[in-house]
């Protein structure tokens, strides 16, 4: 029996992380127990442990660690918090679920996941589009096909103010183009300012060690919302409606592949939260190699804060 745990049961864990659990509970009751979650707030506490079947609250992250008897941990902090409870967490060897962006800025990244590595405690970093259902049909399809060419991925949302879009949010695109196509070799990115109220606009272009390139658009502020990856190679193209959880495949001018998720798939299900979870706990069970980890999650940190700050860049 795993026995799991939850550190935070804020706005996100319970939109996303949550759910996914419960229904992972659901899938395997003999294989999965939901022991404890823990927040400063008691209150919100126990009306996550109730609506998704935890057993115990805390509001004390070390009397959590000392008593639960935790097989893993899903820790969904805030940003500005993230280093101090992922390194307790880490320390104890307890394996874990670390929330993106794995700190408030590249030198937290690099700091965090120095300090979690020398533990050697096992752990992935929640880049939940990795799971994607439609993406995990894209990269199924490609597995005996030739390295894409280009991948062009666009982030677009409504009236969103953070200084830091492209950093905290617009990370997932990043780590989608990273996990298909390795470690980033050079960045060149513009910023457009829209108007003093607005973030600006932002483009880049990435080139990658074993080849290939990536385009990026992100639009903080436009008229919709938006979140899709194309993937381009020799003899075939795919698009991927991140959003909508849906795919196409085109291949020597004829589509071959066409699916989109079920209606009232809820959002968790939709944006790869569910398997995420799935993929966390057959981790723990050996059943699969852990990853992403904060080694390759660095990448995409570096490459999103590259792209913020505009310009050219290089490791």
């Amino acid at each position: 029996m795993i026995r799991l745990g939850v550190v935070g049961a804020g706005g996100h864990s319970s939109s996303n992380h949550g759910p996914a659990l419960r229904r992972c509970k659901e899938e395997r009751p003999e294989a999965i127990e939901l022991a404890a979650v823990c927040d400063l707030d008691m209150a919100r506490a126990e009306a996550y442990a109730e609506r998704f079947g935890f057993g115990r609250v805390y509001t004390d992250l070390e009397a959590m660690l000392a008593e639960a008897e935790l097989d893993g941990v899903v820790a969904v902090t805030p940003i500005g918090a993230t280093v101090r409870l992922v390194e307790r967490i880490a320390a104890t060897g307890i394996p874990l679920v670390v929330e993106k962006p794995p700190g408030a800025d590249l030198d937290e990244a690099r700091h965090l996941r120095d300090a979690v590595l020398k533990t050697g405690t096992p752990h992935m970093v929640s880049f939940n589009r990795r799971f994607s259902p439609a993406l995990a049909r894209a990269r199924a399809w490609l597995e005996d096909k030739p390295r894409p060419d280009l991948v062009a991925a666009r982030m677009l949302r409504h009236q969103r103010r953070e200084a830091d879009f492209v950093f905290g949010t617009g990370i997932h695109s990043v780590d989608t183009v990273l996990s298909l196509m390795g470690v980033p070799e050079r960045v060149s990115a513009r910023q457009y300012p829209v108007s003093v109220e607005q973030t600006p606009f932002f483009d880049a272009r990435v080139e990658f060690v074993e080849g290939g390139a990536a385009t990026f658009v992100f639009a903080p502020a436009c008229g919709r919302v938006e979140e899709s990856v194309e993937i381009i190679g020799d003899g075939y193209d795919i698009r991927v409606d991140m959003g909508g959880c849906a795919v196409e495949i085109d291949e020597g001018g004829t589509t071959v592949l066409s699916w989109r998720a079920p209606d009232g798939a809820e959002e968790w299900q939709r944006n790869g939260a569910l398997d995420e979870t799935r993929f966390f706990s057959r981790c723990l069970e050996g059943a699969e190699a852990w990853g992403p980890g904060l080694a390759e999650a660095f990448w995409s940190v570096w490459t999103a804060a590259a792209i913020q700050r505009g310009g050219e860049a290089v490791p």
